[in-house]
Formats: structure tokens, C-alpha cells, sequence
């Protein structure tokens, strides 16, 4: 007899992890970079009176917040264009634009005290990409310095996001801008969990999200 049909499970593509329900909907866990896709957009509830999703609320997390009126400082990080960074064009390749960002975040989680090695360690937690939009519009090239620039635009509830550009130091010309997802995962069991009290302060947000 023929066998019936089946619906492929999907899996990771680094760590073999398959779907999962987490409180917040099926999202697909890809070990490496560390990208999270599939959780529905609805799971971040932005009214606490109205959760849409209750396990989501289980967690205790905050409602999302869009602080980008709260004039937070944005971080600028310098960055030059090595060949290794171009293609055969002779421009950089797209994605290392996403290196120079995550450099940006990076460095300016460390200028407020925020080490992420140490933030594994004591608290058992990891920050991950969950979501990345970003809109190229100029090419760079070898040799062209850049400054790369992050802002906190938004909090959730295990989650950070951040509004980010490069643009070439030369001429002022804006190469390419976006937005980036960061979400708090437990560093056992890659599940989300609430942003811990102790890195809302090291970042200075604690304030905030009272």
C-alpha cells in the first residue's frame, strides 16, 4: 500500500532541533548565526490588558515598547573596508553589512558594561538575532571608512530591538539602514525568557520598563 502522505518535519539546520512551542507560537531554532524565524509577529503583545497569547503572559514579560522618542543615545563604531569584505565586484558583499551591525551592537552593549560572555555566565542567558530587515542603498568599496550606528528602538518583554545604519565617512552618503531583532534566550534550552533585571540596568533601561 502507498504510503500516506506526511508533512516533512522541519529541523534545524545546525543543532537538529525541531519545532518547538515555546508559550508564544512554533519558531524554528537555527543554532548558527543564531536566527529565529517563524514565531508569529502577534506573540509580542503591546498592551498588557490585552495578551494575545496567554503563554506567552506566563512568562512575565513587559508589554512592547517603542522608546524611540525617549532620545537614548545612539553608539557609533568605526569600520573599515578591507578586500576580504568585497566580491568580485569590487564592492562589499551584502552580507557582510550584517557583520559591521552586529559589531555595532556589540561594542555598544560593552561601552554601557555589558559583556555578553559574562552575561552567559551569571545570568544563563544568550542574546540572538530573531529578526533582521534591512534596505541597502549605496555600495561601499575597498578602503572606504564607515561609521556604523545603533539605537535602541524597542523593548519586550525577552527582547531588544535595534535601529541601525552605516554610512560612508567620506561624503555623508547613507549605504544601507534597518532594523534588528534581538531576542533573550535561556543559554541551556535556547527557549525565550524574560530580559534580566540586571542587564536592563547595565544598558540603562531599568528606569524604563518600571
Amino acid at each position: 500500500a502507498d504510503a500516506p502522505d506526511r508533512q516533512p518535519r522541519r529541523r534545524s539546520l545546525a543543532s537538529g532541533i525541531g519545532p518547538r512551542a515555546h508559550g508564544f507560537g512554533m519558531w524554528y531554532s537555527f543554532a548558527s548565526p543564531g536566527l529565529f524565524v517563524g514565531a508569529p509577529r502577534e506573540a509580542i503583545f503591546r498592551d498588557r490588558r490585552h495578551a494575545i497569547l496567554k503563554g506567552f503572559d506566563k512568562l512575565g514579560c513587559l508589554p512592547w515598547m517603542d522608546v524611540k522618542d525617549r532620545r537614548l543615545p545612539s553608539f557609533d563604531w568605526p569600520v573599515r573596508v578591507y578586500y576580504e569584505d568585497t566580491d568580485a565586484g569590487g564592492v562589499v558583499y551584502y552580507a557582510n553589512y550584517l557583520r559591521y551591525m552586529e559589531r555595532a551592537r556589540t561594542e555598544m552593549l560593552r561601552a554601557r558594561g555589558c559583556e555578553q560572555d559574562r552575561l552567559r555566565l551569571r545570568e544563563g542567558v544568550l542574546l540572538v538575532v530573531r529578526r533582521v530587515e534591512i534596505d541597502y542603498r549605496l555600495p561601499a568599496r575597498f578602503n572606504d571608512l564607515l561609521t556604523v550606528s545603533a539605537q535602541l528602538e524597542g523593548i519586550g518583554g525577552a527582547s531588544l530591538t535595534f535601529a541601525q545604519a552605516i554610512v560612508r565617512d567620506s561624503d555623508g552618503a547613507l549605504i544601507c539602514s534597518g532594523s534588528v531583532k534581538v531576542a533573550c534566550v535561556a543559554a541551556e534550552t535556547l527557549r525565550p525568557i524574560p530580559l534580566p533585571a540586571a542587564l536592563l540596568s547595565e544598558i540603562g533601561l531599568a528606569e524604563i520598563v518600571k
